[in-house]
C-alpha cells in the first residue's frame, strides 16, 4: 500500500515520468488496437470466403433442374466420403418433413441462412454421416467448426457446409502473436520513453541547478544550449532573464559607487561654504556668496536625484500603459523648431531632414520622446565644438521608423559606447570642462527599451550618430 502511494507521489511530481509512462501506453494502445483492426478484417474476409464458397455451391446445385435418384445420389456420397472434409466439406438432402435422406452429414435443421455447427472430424473415416456435436459437449481438437447454408429446392432441403478451420486457426495465430506483441511493443517503447525521460530529467536539473546558483548570487551562471527544443528555448530565456538580472546587479553596484563619488563633489562645494556662511553669521556678517554656492550644490545634488528617479520610472514600464499612436515626424519637427534658434546662438548649426517614404507612427509616449530627443539634441550641442553641423532626421519605415541626431563632431570611440549608456558615465575625453551628471543617454536608453526600440550608437564619419529604430505601430483599424 505504501509503495503504491509512493509511486503515485512520484508520478504527480515527475512530470518527465508521467510522459514517458503515458508515451509508452499510448504506444501499446495504438499497437493493439492496430492489432485488433487487422485482425477483425483478415478474420471477417476469411469468413466471407467460406460464405461466398457455399453460396456458390448452391447456385450451382439448384441451377440443375435434374433431381438425382436415391442410387445417383449414393454413389456422390460413397464419392464424396473419399475427399477430405476440410477441404472439400460437407452437404445433405433433406425431405419435406426434415429427415436426411443423404449426404455426408445428417442431424441438420432447414433453417434459411447461415449457421454454425462443431463436427467430429474423425467420423469421416466411417462409412455413416456426421453428426453434430451436443451444445452440451466440450469440443476438442478432433472437432471444427463448420459454417451451413441451407436452401429449400421444393420440397426438398439442401444444405451445405464448410470447415472453419482456417479461419479459427488464423484467430488463434492471430491472438497468439497479440499475446508476443503486447510486451515486445511495450518494452522497447517503455525503454525509449524512459530513456528520453532520463534524458529530458538531467536537462532539468540542470536547469534548476543554475537557477538555484543564480539564486544564491553567483550570476554568472548559465544553462548550457546545444539545440533548439522547448528545453533549449527555455534555457535561452533563462539566460537572457539573467543576463538582464545581471546588468541591473551590476548598474546597480556601479550606481551606489558612482553616486557616493559623484556627489561628493557638489556635498564637498556646500561643506565649505556652509562653514564660511555659519563663521559669518556667528560674525554678525552677511554671507548671500556663500549661500548662493550652497544652493546651486544642492540643486546640482537634486537635479541627480530627479533623474535618477525618472530613469527609475520609465525603467517600471508603468507608462507603457499610456501608449497612444504618435508621429515621430511630428515630435521631431517641433523640437527641431525650438532648438533650431538655441543651437544658432551657440555658432553651431541645426538641421532637420526626412528619410523615406513609409510611416513614421509608432505607438508610444509622446513627452518620454520629446524628453530623450531633447536630451540627443542637447549631447550634441554640448560635445561638438563651435560651428559644428547638428542633423535631427525621421526615417519613415513601414516596419521600423527611425529617430536619428548626427553631428560631425569628434565621435565616440567604439569601446566607449556601451558605457556612455551606463548611469553617471562620463567619457573624459569629451565631458573635460564641460557640465552634464551622466545621465542623458541613460534616459534616452530608458526610453529606448520601454518602446521595444533599438538604441545605435554609431560612427558618423565624423562625429556620433544615434539612432533609435523603433516597431511600427499595429494597424487597429
Amino acid at each position: 500500500m505504501k509503495f503504491a502511494e509512493n509511486a503515485i507521489k512520484r508520478l504527480r511530481q515527475d512530470v518527465v515520468l508521467r510522459g514517458a509512462i503515458i508515451s509508452a501506453l499510448t504506444t501499446l494502445i495504438t499497437l493493439v488496437l492496430l492489432s485488433l483492426i487487422i485482425w477483425q478484417f483478415l478474420i471477417n474476409r476469411l469468413e466471407r470466403r467460406v460464405e461466398e464458397s457455399l453460396t456458390n455451391r448452391h447456385a450451382v446445385a439448384l441451377s440443375n433442374t435434374v433431381v438425382l435418384s436415391d442410387t445417383e445420389r449414393a454413389t456422390v456420397q460413397k464419392f464424396r466420403k473419399t475427399l477430405p472434409v476440410r477441404d472439400e466439406g460437407v452437404f445433405a438432402w433433406l425431405d419435406k418433413d426434415g429427415n436426411t435422406t443423404s449426404g455426408s452429414v445428417a442431424g441438420l435443421d432447414c433453417r434459411e441462412g447461415f449457421y454454425d455447427h462443431w463436427l467430429d472430424i474423425t467420423q469421416s473415416a466411417t462409412d455413416g454421416p456426421l453428426f453434430p456435436v451436443p451444445e452440451d459437449k466440450v469440443v476438442s481438437s478432433d472437432h471444427d467448426r463448420f459454417r451451413f447454408l441451407a436452401k429449400s429446392r421444393g420440397e426438398q432441403c439442401v444444405i451445405f457446409g464448410r470447415s472453419m478451420y482456417e479461419v479459427d486457426a488464423t484467430k488463434q495465430s492471430v491472438f497468439e502473436l497479440l499475446l508476443w506483441l503486447v510486451p515486445l511493443g511495450l518494452f522497447p517503447a517503455l525503454l525509449i520513453s524512459l530513456r528520453q525521460s532520463w534524458k529530458l530529467r538531467r536537462r532539468l536539473l540542470h536547469l534548476q541547478n543554475v537557477v538555484k546558483t543564480v539564486s544564491m548570487g553567483n550570476f554568472g551562471a548559465r544553462v548550457t544550449v546545444n539545440g533548439n527544443d522547448d528545453i533549449d528555448r527555455l534555457g535561452n530565456s533563462a539566460n537572457r532573464s539573467f543576463d538582464r538580472l545581471q546588468e541591473s546587479v551590476n548598474a546597480l553596484q556601479q550606481l551606489t559607487s558612482v553616486v557616493a563619488h559623484d556627489l561628493r563633489s557638489p556635498l564637498n562645494r556646500v561643506a565649505i561654504p556652509l562653514e564660511e556662511a555659519l563663521r559669518a553669521n556667528e560674525e554678525g556678517q552677511p554671507a548671500v556668496e556663500s549661500l548662493v554656492t550652497v544652493k546651486q550644490g544642492l540643486s546640482d545634488a537634486q537635479s541627480v536625484f530627479d533623474a535618477l528617479l525618472r530613469i527609475s520610472q520609465v525603467e517600471s514600464g508603468q507608462r507603457r500603459s499610456k501608449f497612444t499612436n504618435v508621429n515621430l515626424f511630428e515630435i521631431a519637427e517641433s523640437m527641431y523648431e525650438i532648438y533650431q534658434p538655441v543651437v544658432e546662438d551657440i555658432g553651431s548649426t541645426l538641421e532637420f531632414e526626412v528619410l523615406g517614404e513609409g510611416t513614421s507612427i509608432i505607438s508610444g509616449d509622446t513627452d518620454l520622446l520629446r524628453q530623450a530627443l531633447v536630451n540627443l539634441i542637447e549631447n550634441a550641442m554640448r560635445y561638438t565644438p563651435k560651428g559644428a553641423l547638428i542633423r535631427v532626421c525621421v526615417s519613415r519605415d513601414s516596419t521600423s521608423p527611425a529617430l536619428i541626431v548626427r553631428d560631425n563632431g569628434k565621435g565616440l570611440p567604439e569601446e566607449e559606447r556601451p558605457r556612455v549608456l551606463q548611469r553617471l558615465y562620463r567619457y573624459e575625453a569629451s565631458t573635460s570642462g564641460k557640465s552634464g551628471n551622466g545621465l542623458g543617454l541613460s534616459l534616452v536608453k530608458a526610453v529606448s527599451d520601454l518602446h521595444g526600440a533599438q538604441l545605435l550608437l554609431e560612427d558618423a564619419e565624423p562625429g556620433l550618430s544615434v539612432k533609435l529604430l523603433f516597431p511600427a505601430a499595429e494597424d487597429k483599424s
